[in-house]
């Protein structure tokens, strides 16, 4: 069974997304394979115009200016966030009016960052150390910053408030006073033995006749003050232990028959017990609360900024309020600013890939997210680079006549095309705001055949016939009595290709994949690879062995786009295996 299959018998021709052609045959009456078949090539003909002269337009990317204001690139920072840092037996102050004075309490103090903004932070008392002595609940300490902020961090204001909110060993003596009966009395004509006693046990009474130890012990002297002196007093030097559970003006008391006991000088009349009261109680710092000027700030710096070299950067474009890759590709160099401050900016200087489309004073962008990824780092409210086109290359064959180009001043801005009849040629037309002239043409590329021109050529574009390519619609508001827009022809291009290579797959068909050893990087079976301007098909050339199966329909998928004047034509055998044996 011979197939013959040529393009513009199809029944369906499709351009698919990567400028390949499918072409789809129907079958009325199905191809029934009962057996393997091998599917042979027998011949492949193409008829198309591959040297040509052509007018082409590409507008190709040349240069761009290197003048605007956001091309900034930054140092980058470090310490950017407030640090976690914890320091032991802080010393806590008291304000008295004038100046900051170093009390003898003492605390573990922290700075932490706040959440989300971690750049900003506020000072912990994690705990008090050291509760120190005499103060009183409700009154403010504060706390220096500059312990927290040596090496991370800083402040606006130095010093921290913090509020006392609960007392330490409020119910512990600290200093005791003479109340009464504080003497002892001379026992012989001997003077009084001046003396010291250590950890004497102070009582209190158990408000039922008797005296218990109070828990307080203190340092004591028994003093005259001369030899002669008839008496002695019993003086408190220093607490030894406050106890627990006194309260201030409590009287506590010292046995006497235990001072004199092994101390013949020594005798007491009257009573027993020398009295003190509780003076002071020891009212250190329990607990606090932070009260204001809390705050800690991360101390951001800066390493040194860093000259570097981007290569294959894509030239973004703004379209619908996104920034997507134009057809350009650009080497971006990081240069810093002169006179020196740390800082620099963005410079294209080679168009490694000069794209096409572009028309100058048009706007590109570069990301400098892009060209930061090692180095440096950027403004997060300027993102973006704005590049303005320069120069283009690539736009000799065309140009509008300028007689004809005015009365656009109501025609919006914005891109247009004009299909040239009977030539399979798409001329793309931008509005543009000419500073003397106001709004005028101009062309930015040509795409099709755009064959069969000559030089000297004039096309005329009518103001009906003009597409919007914003929103589809046909026409322009160019003025009546302004004509309609043309275009001449000044040169045209040879289109010269040295190869012109087609590659043909088929697409949906069942094959012996262990006979099929055509391998191409494509899933599909590729059965012609051919270049028509060197090559000629081998009639006998057996590609692939189909399983049994019934074909309705075939699907070819060729290599490249196929324009309006193209034609294919191949034939292929469907033949048995037993006959080949």
């Amino acid at each position: 069974m011979i197939v013959n299959i040529n393009s513009d018998d199809a029944h369906k021709t499709e351009l698919l997304d990567n400028q390949q052609t499918r072409l789809t045959y129907y079958f009325d009456n199905p191809i029934v394979l009962t057996t393997e078949h091998d599917l042979i090539i027998n011949d492949f003909h193409l008829q198309k115009n591959i040297n040509s002269q052509i007018i082409e337009y590409e507008n190709e990317l040349v240069s761009v200016f290197n003048n605007s204001l956001d091309r900034d690139i930054l140092p980058r920072p470090y310490n950017t966030n407030v640090e976690i840092v914890s320091v032991f037996n802080v010393i806590l102050y008291e304000w008295d009016g004038s100046a900051f004075q170093a009390t003898d309490a003492r605390a573990t103090v922290s700075s932490v960052a706040t959440q989300p903004d971690l750049t900003t932070g506020q000072i912990q008392v994690d705990s008090i150390t050291t509760p120190g002595t005499g103060f009183i609940i409700n009154n403010f300490l504060y706390v220096d910053k500059d312990v927290l902020t040596n090496t991370f961090n800083t402040y606006t204001n130095r010093y921290a408030e913090i509020k006392i909110t609960g007392l330490a060993d409020d119910d512990v003596a600290l200093t005791l006073g003479t109340y009464a009966d504080a003497v002892l009395q001379k026992a012989t004509s001997d003077p009084i033995n001046n003396r010291t006693y250590d950890d004497v046990i102070l009582y209190e009474d158990d408000g039922a006749g008797w005296y218990i130890a109070s828990g307080v012990t203190a340092n004591i002297e028994v003093v005259t003050s001369s030899p002669t002196q008839s008496f002695a007093n019993i003086n408190i030097l220093s607490v030894t232990n406050g106890g627990t559970g006194i309260n201030l003006n409590q009287i506590l008391y010292v046995d006497k028959s235990y001072l004199i006991t092994g101390e013949p000088t020594m005798t007491y009349t009257g009573a027993r017990f020398a009295q003190y009261q509780v003076t002071a109680l020891v009212n250190g710092v329990g607990a606090t609360v932070l009260s204001a000027n809390v705050e800690i700030l991360a101390d951001p710096r800066e390493i040194a900024f860093v000259n570097d070299n981007i290569t294959n950067v894509p030239l973004l474009k703004l379209e619908g309020g996104s920034y997507v890759e134009s057809s350009a590709i650009v080497e971006v160099s990081i240069v810093g600013n002169t006179p020196i401050d740390n800082r620099g900016k963005a410079i294209i200087n080679v168009i490694t890939e000069q794209g096409s489309h572009f028309l100058p004073f048009e706007t590109y962008y570069i990301d400098k997210d892009y060209i930061t990824q090692n180095n440096n780092t950027y403004s997060s409210s300027s993102r973006y680079a704005s590049f303005a086109v320069n120069t283009t290359t690539n736009n000799a064959n065309l140009e509008v006549v300028f007689l004809t180009n005015y009365g656009f001043n109501n025609t919006p801005l914005g891109d247009y095309y004009y299909d040239v009849p009977d030539k399979n040629t798409r001329i793309y037309i931008n509005i543009y705001p000419d500073q003397t002239y106001g709004n005028m043409a101009r062309i930015r590329y040509t795409e099709g055949i755009r064959q069969g021109f000559a030089i000297g050529d004039e096309i005329i574009i009518p103001s009906t016939d003009i597409v919007d390519i914003s929103t589809g619609l046909q026409g322009w508001a160019k003025t009546v009595a302004s004509g309609n827009l043309k275009l001449s022809v000044l040169s045209l291009t040879e289109s010269v290709f040295y190869h012109f290579n087609y590659e043909i797959y088929l697409e949906n068909i069942l094959y012996n994949t262990t006979k099929y050893f055509n391998s191409s990087s494509d899933s599909k079976a590729l059965i012609i690879k051919i270049d028509p301007l060197y090559k000629y098909i081998n009639g006998n050339n057996y590609v692939l062995s189909l399983t049994p199966q019934i074909i309705q329909e075939l699907k070819f998928i060729v290599n490249r786009e196929l324009e309006a004047t193209d034609n294919i034509m191949f034939s292929f055998t469907l033949k048995n295996n037993s006959l080949l044996k």
